[in-house]
């Protein structure tokens, strides 16, 4: 369990990834996305306000794999893991 709630939706990502979470009081955050050889792909430092928070990243320019997102907001850390799958041309059902 963490303090902050995060939640992390659509997974797979497609397009892109949203990173909800509770924060108690406005306060700073850092969120980072890592791929499966340890590169930081992503790494941006955000104000949240008190209560609920949604935040965006575009995961088109992310190759197809798994990623860790790890968000810390003082002494909270919490990571999940995260499959990036970008969606397929349509194709027309016969």
């Amino acid at each position: 369990t963490n303090d902050l709630g995060m939640t992390v939706y659509p997974n797979p990502a497609h397009h892109e990834l949203n990173i909800s979470f509770n924060a108690v009081t406005a306060a700073g955050y850092t969120v980072k996305v890592i791929s499966i050889t340890g590169q930081v792909v992503l790494s941006a430092t955000e104000n949240a306000v008190e209560g609920e928070n949604t935040y965006r990243v575009n995961t088109e320019s992310l190759t197809p794999g798994l990623y860790m997102v790890i968000m810390q907001s003082g002494e909270n850390i919490m990571q999940t893991r995260i499959t990036n799958h970008p969606a397929s041309p349509s194709t027309s059902a016969l």
